[in-house]
């Protein structure tokens, strides 16, 4: 008998547990599952493949989205485009969880997340969660 992969045995990629300022924007010009064009959120568990977003409104999944990142450790912004697979309500946080997965159309993009996941240690960006980084500025 075969047991099921964890989901952190599944990833191909490094993953960073950091809270990242994020604007998500639907490509299309849709709105999210509350109505809103735009959602202030954070990004976490960040990759060079995609991120987990915790967001006040959602976007359906299958919408190409515009995340705009404001990475913790470097302090680089990273615009990437991608889509969402996955969202989940998140009852604590009165919002969502999404999973991005991004297309890397850009190799800017790709780039500025190879520094931020792989240049030096992101310990101190994982710690206090969003409510620890301004939600304003």
């Amino acid at each position: 008998m075969t047991r099921a992969p964890k989901p952190s045995e599944r990833r191909k990629d490094r993953r960073i547990k950091q809270w990242n300022k994020t604007t998500v924007t639907p490509l299309e010009g849709g709105l999210g599952l509350r109505g809103a064009a735009e959602s202030q959120a954070f990004t976490y568990d960040l990759s060079l493949c995609g991120a987990q977003v915790h967001a006040p409104d959602a976007f359906a999944v299958g919408t190409a989205v515009r995340l705009r990142i404001l990475l913790a450790r470097t302090m680089d912004s990273v615009k990437l485009e991608g889509r969402v697979v996955w969202v989940k309500r998140h009852p604590q946080e009165s919002g969502y969880q999404m999973g991005v997965e991004f297309f890397h159309e850009t190799p800017q993009g790709f780039l500025t997340l190879m520094k931020e996941l792989f240049d030096g240690s992101p310990a101190a960006a994982a710690k206090g969660g969003p409510a620890a980084v301004s939600r304003h500025g």
